[in-house]
């Protein structure tokens, strides 16, 4: 058995779904298994926590469609690579990308969140 880690209410694209998080302590890869579940408890989508270089491509692949949408200047792309660490948010975790714009000298660093399995979360200059 495989315990359940976290569990919270999500808005996705397609309305309301649960997400749960499992972890396995005792595999030595994909430790974290995660799945999206409508009200009815049917599951839509699974699948294992991104890994390092997945979450790098995933947080430029953001910074590009913020600049696109211009919410960030033009100086941020293309953007620098990010330094990643995970940060603890309740009884789960997010990837947290760090990057450096010395171009922007109003904001020269970006923030960027997301969910273990690559769900935006936010982008900002606070880090918080």
């Amino acid at each position: 058995k495989v315990p359940l880690k976290h569990l919270e209410r999500v808005g996705r694209a397609g309305g309301s779904q649960w997400l749960a998080l499992f972890e396995n302590p005792k595999a030595t890869i994909d430790r974290e298994l995660f799945l999206f579940t409508n009200v009815y408890g049917d599951v839509i989508e699974g699948g294992f926590a991104m890994d390092e270089a997945a979450a790098t491509a995933r947080a430029k692949a953001e910074i590009e469609r913020l600049v696109a949408i211009k919410k960030l200047a033009p100086s941020w792309q293309p953007p620098a690579p990010p330094k990643l660490e995970k940060r603890a948010v309740g009884t789960s975790w997010e990837w947290v990308a760090v990057v450096d714009n010395a171009a922007d000298a109003a904001h020269p660093r970006l923030w960027v969140f997301l969910k273990p399995y690559g769900d935006f979360v936010a982008a900002n200059h606070t880090g918080k």
